[in-house]
């Protein structure tokens, strides 16, 4: 017996894989685009004396139309590659993993193992941090909103197709998904709500299955343990979906020191000027209020002598994110060092991270209080722990202050 819905699928599926729009296999069969769509849903057959026309333009034959063998598409990775990624941590942002994963999928990445194999490993993450955004506030990218996502894909040839899938039916999303991995062009999928960000590169069963690997904010163990050969395959992954992004190649690659520079430029407008999603009990934000509401918030606490240390929000993972934001911008400044040459007040300005990075490090030492605290930090009542952290703070402020004045220095030369 044939089963109608199987047939739809089918012809939906090979319609996509030979690039063919639905309403133009209409025209070229010489029917409605509403037959085509009762096909493609289950809800009738083609009539027989469609079926040879069909299968010609479809590149098959009439039997495996009406029974049809599932479909599945895999995109390989363009070079040889190693089945890790890099080790070191944190990772905890998912777009500047996911961008540094895409360059080793298409061969962009640089890095070889012993073997000769591709890696993936810090210093692209960090640069990818960079040109996202990421560096330059507390878990805040501005990557919709202005060119960050043109730079960190048009570094590899790449240009970015964004689809806003909001308000977009689930079988419209399917579609678009699997005519770009059929013509062998991958798609990020990012949803509606915090969940599993995708890099699709394949899909089975219509789409209703997509082979992919994901990526999560502050899910370390998925950013640095994707594999392109033992990837997963997630089944009823194509609803509220916020939008999907097709990663088109065109070879035309952004000079990279004309990124870098850029992003800096981004960078420390971002560093100077209000954000105006500046929420820091969500995390969100950019530039000095975020360090002015930080100290504000552990005023207020040792004010009211509050026994709650973490008071309105969680005061670990912050450090921690200020820690990570100062840690990429080093690993940025390190790489613009080698594009923009070894300029004195680059050189400073990079001590300056350096300074940073211990700050906030120590900083994220002292917030969070446990067995492997240092005796003196456990010793200390939350009000002198708090003062410390103003302190820290305070520096902090002061030093990216100083570091904002020497990059501006160096993109004025």
């Amino acid at each position: 017996m044939i089963d109608t819905r199987k047939v739809g699928e089918h012809i939906a599926e090979l319609r996509r894989s030979q690039g063919i729009t639905g309403e133009r296999f209409a025209e070229l069969l010489d029917v409605s685009p509403q037959a085509v769509s009762k096909w493609e849903n289950g809800k009738n057959l083609p009539e027989t004396s469609l079926l040879p026309a069909i299968a010609k333009l479809l590149k098959t034959s009439i039997d495996s139309i009406l029974i049809p063998q599932p479909i599945s598409y895999r995109i390989k990775p363009r070079k040889k590659m190693a089945d890790y990624t890099g080790r070191g941590w944190p990772h905890s942002s998912a777009y500047p993993a996911l961008f540094t994963a895409v360059g080793l999928f298409y061969g962009y990445e640089q890095r070889l193992n012993e073997k000769g194999e591709q890696i993936n490993d810090d210093f692209n993450y960090h640069i990818q941090a960079a040109l996202t955004s990421e560096a330059y506030g507390v878990q805040y990218s501005e990557l919709f909103d202005c060119d960050c996502l043109q730079r960190c894909l048009g570094i590899y040839g790449i240009t970015p197709r964004v689809v806003d899938c909001s308000d977009m039916e689930e079988n419209h999303i399917r579609d678009l998904l699997c005519t770009a991995v059929a013509k062998e062009t991958p798609v990020i999928v990012e949803p509606q709500k915090y969940a599993d960000i995708l890099f699709v590169f394949g899909y089975k069963e219509a789409g209703d299955v997509l082979c992919c690997c994901a990526f999560l904010d502050g899910a370390d163990d998925k950013n640095i343990s994707y594999n392109f050969a033992q990837y997963r395959t997630l089944r009823n992954r194509t609803h509220k979906i916020k939008r999907i992004i097709i990663l088109e190649e065109t070879g035309q690659k952004i000079d990279i020191n004309t990124a870098y520079e850029q992003s800096l430029r981004h960078g420390l407008q971002m560093m100077t000027s209000p954000s105006k999603n500046m929420i820091f009990g969500e995390l969100r934000g950019a530039g000095s209020q975020i360090y002015d509401s930080w100290i504000a918030l552990l005023e207020k606490a040792n004010k009211e002598n509050s026994e709650n240390f973490y008071m309105e929000f969680p005061v670990y993972p912050q450090f921690i994110i200020l820690y990570e934001r100062f840690l990429h911008l080093n690993g940025f400044l390190k790489a613009f060092r080698k594009t923009k040459g070894e300029k004195s007040p680059l050189i400073q300005a990079q001590k300056k991270c350096d300074k940073l990075e211990i700050l906030a490090m120590e900083a994220a030492q002292i917030g969070y209080k446990n067995v492997h605290s240092r005796p003196e930090v456990l010793a200390m009542t939350n009000n002198e722990r708090r003062n410390l952290l103003i302190d820290i703070l305070t520096q902090c402020r002061e030093t990216e202050q100083e570091m904002i004045f020497l990059l501006q220095e160096v993109l004025t030369v």
